[in-house]
């Protein structure tokens, strides 16, 4: 039987190891990893919604088991992967669709 798309993802996923990823690959993901960090720090403070996401996250913390970038408080997983998101792209820095790294 034939494995479905999820499924064959899954296993590429799986089975793949850093040491056979291209080297422009693994310099591209680095690029990308550290603008989207530095993109996340600036937005949660100089976002335009930097306050009020700030204060959603306080009034919904929750379990405190993840950290919100820039925050050194602890929350539930759900409102930290929701002010990460939204301050990693409130200030449309990203280099999404860019050359990166030249």
């Amino acid at each position: 039987m034939s494995l479905g798309l999820t499924e064959r993802w899954a296993q590429f996923g799986s089975e793949l190891r850093y040491e056979r990823l291209p080297a422009e690959a693994v310099r591209v993901a680095k690029c990308l990893l550290l603008d989207t960090i530095g993109t996340t720090l600036a937005g949660g403070s100089l976002g335009d919604c930097a306050q009020q996401v700030a204060r959603f996250v306080e009034q919904n913390a929750g379990v405190e088991e993840v950290t919100v970038l820039g925050y050194r408080k602890r929350v539930a997983p759900l409102t930290a992967a929701f002010a990460n998101g939204v301050f990693a792209h409130s200030l449309n820095y990203d280099a999404m669709g860019a050359e990166v790294g030249t």
